[in-house]
């Protein structure tokens, strides 16, 4: 790493005791030597990437007296650094001495994530105190630029598991501050005779990751972030929750006060305590996380326009207003997201950032293909999978900058497509089938045929075996044969509502985005949506899919002993005008709801005891 500052420097970008009135002054008149140079096509263009960059979060460093203004452009040619010392301060108000010293760092727009390992570095040099000093002092670029070193750490690698405080960093932008709060708690804990280890959480991704000896063992747990990370990892351990800011600037109050905190966090999830997470439920969770938001536009969207409108007997859905044909597309919309955004962020949990496009597309196959979920989890693992494996290919440092932007995500997303694509057949064959097998059930026990049905409309939730049952009740309709289509009206409903009661009977068991989720649920439950479950099954499958089946099922015995016939090719509540036996309809739905809720708490609340 020593030389990876001083080849991006040269003396006639280096300002010793200049006079820039401000950052805006500074970056422009570097654009301008840059330029002269050749090595910025547009220097307009490139002070505009730089300020948009420093919209997006401040990259001052004030306890530092140091400014990294920083961007990718495509204005630039080749990475160059062009520093300056200041003869006048700029004013800061976080810093009394205001900031004396800038460095820009401008890459060019295809340059991967090289200015992240330059930053760390950058980071890592500030972090010296008399490095910093002898930096200010410096009487000419020649001899700035022989300061320009980071120290190669040479010290006795701590084993696993054998550290006193593990911490976690995250920034926003995870960049500087990220790699600069890591190495102030590192230094910190050393001088205090204590071993620290931290996972930094920056732009390329998780760093230096904490394993579960690592967590286990450590006396405390230090979060120093200032956006969200997954906490659940931590339960049962002495948890000191702060930003980033505090991890730079008092270390050693931060890292006293995590010792002397007796306060045990306990998780709000489903997981046990002395059960860790395993990788693939965090994969899981990735995706999870991603596709909530996603399921709560989509669902709520399509609820209030389903609901203004109502359905009819015959035609199910009637939407006419041309406003709330809009709000219905909208949702549609949202929830052809789902699968995609759900595979695409599977894979960045495996594979970070380059993950993404072979996961997202190859969940939009999966969903045309009509795989539902199960489908869309297969192409995020294997997209995450097939990234992860290119990301480790050795590739000369001349085309390096390829593998991130050309190289994964078009072999990686044809390698995804070409294995969901081989799904496509056995799939059509499994839902000829089950046709097959349910028209043979219909001279049978109506008992049997319901809970088949409702097995099926709670299995995969929109998917292949969810649609066959949907779509077998919606042909008996026009056989005359409406009580197989109120089985199903009666299965598509319980699932969504069954969670949602879950969270308000038991909301210890569930986080706090769970519990969120719980009420979209509802909307989506009430309006016959069993896609509204998707979150929760996805994140826990085999605890979830049991209670939701076992509630369907419930539903669609009951309706089948009752008779409940729906006249319209729709279900949940919002069908009861087009229902035959209103009271027997609703009765089945509160009994499968309360089934799924209950067996749903107690097979959580047995997981997490």
């Amino acid at each position: 790493m020593k030389d990876v500052l001083k080849d991006l420097l040269s003396e006639d970008l280096v300002f010793i005791n200049a006079d820039f009135s401000d950052k805006k002054d500074f970056v422009e008149k570097a654009a301008e030597a840059l330029a002269k140079k050749k090595l910025c096509t547009d220097k307009d263009a490139f002070v505009k990437d730089v300020f948009a960059r420093e919209e997006q979060g401040d990259t001052d460093l004030p306890e530092e007296g140091v400014a990294i203004p920083h961007a990718k452009s495509s204005a630039i040619k080749k990475p160059k650094i062009v520093a300056a010392t200041l003869s006048k301060p700029w004013a800061h108000p976080d810093s009394d001495n205001g900031i004396s010293m800038v460095f820009l760092l401008a890459m060019p727009k295809n340059a991967a994530d090289d200015h992240i390992s330059v930053l760390s570095s950058l980071s890592t040099l500030l972090l010296d105190e008399n490095e910093v000093k002898a930096l200010r002092a410096a009487k000419s670029p020649k001899e700035f630029i022989k300061l320009m070193h980071v120290k190669k750490d040479n010290k006795e690698q701590t084993p696993n598991g054998a550290y006193d405080v593990v911490a976690v960093t995250a920034c926003p932008t995870g960049v500087a501050h990220t790699y600069i709060a890591a190495q102030k708690l590192v230094s910190e804990a050393e001088s205090m005779g204590l071993k620290l280890k931290v996972e930094t959480q920056g732009s390329i991704g998780v760093e230096n990751a904490l394993t579960s000896e690592d967590i286990k063992n450590a006396k405390a747990v230090i979060l120093a972030c200032d956006k969200s990370v997954e906490k659940s990892r931590f339960n049962g351990k002495h948890l000191t929750e702060t930003g980033v800011s505090e991890a730079i600037k008092n270390p050693h109050a931060l890292i006293r006060k995590a010792l002397a905190n007796t306060k045990v966090f306990t998780s709000e999830s489903t997981q046990s305590d002395d059960q860790p997470r395993t990788p693939l439920y965090r994969y899981l969770m990735g995706g999870v996380s991603a596709i909530i938001p996603v399921v709560v536009v989509g669902g709520v969207y399509i609820a209030l326009a389903i609901a203004l409108s109502g359905v009819e007997a015959g035609s199910g859905i009637n939407i006419t207003n041309p406003i709330l044909k809009h709000i219905e597309y909208v949702g549609g919309l949202a929830f052809g997201l789902m699968i995609p955004v759900m595979a695409g962020f599977i894979a960045v949990s495996i594979a970070d950032r380059p993950g993404f496009v072979p996961g997202a597309v190859g969940g939009a196959l999966a969903a045309n293909l009509g795989t539902g979920f199960l489908g869309g989890i297969l192409a995020g693992f294997l997209g995450g999978f097939f990234a992860a494996r290119l990301a480790k290919i050795k590739l000369p440092q001349s085309v390096s900058a390829m593998l991130p932007i050309f190289i994964i995500p078009l072999v990686g997303t044809g390698l995804t497509v070409a294995c969901i694509s081989l799904v496509g057949e056995p799939i059509k064959s499994l839902i000829d089938g089950l046709t097959e097998f349910l028209k043979s059930m219909q001279s049978g026990s109506a008992v049997v045929l319901g809970a088949i049905i409702g097995a099926m409309i709670a299995f995969d939730m929109g998917g292949p075996v969810n649609k066959v049952a949907f779509l077998f009740g919606v042909t008996m309709i026009q056989e005359g044969i409406p009580e197989v289509m109120g089985m199903v009206a009666v299965a598509v409903c319980t699932p969504p509502l069954g969670i949602w009661l879950a969270t308000r009977l038991r909301p210890s068991i569930f986080d706090t985005q769970e519990r969120e989720a719980g009420l979209a649920a509802l909307f989506m439950g009430l309006i016959g949506i069993t896609e509204g479950a998707i979150p929760f099954a996805v994140a826990n499958p085999l605890k979830v899919i049991p209670a939701l089946i076992s509630g369907s099922m419930v539903g669609g015995i009951l309706a089948a002993l009752w008779k409940v016939g729906d006249n319209a090719p729709h279900g949940g509540p919002i069908v009861l005008p087009v229902v035959n036996n209103p009271i027997g309809f609703i009765i089945a739905i509160i009994a499968g709801t309360v089934t799924t809720a209950l067996v749903l708490i107690a097979l959580l609340h047995k997981n997490k005891k």
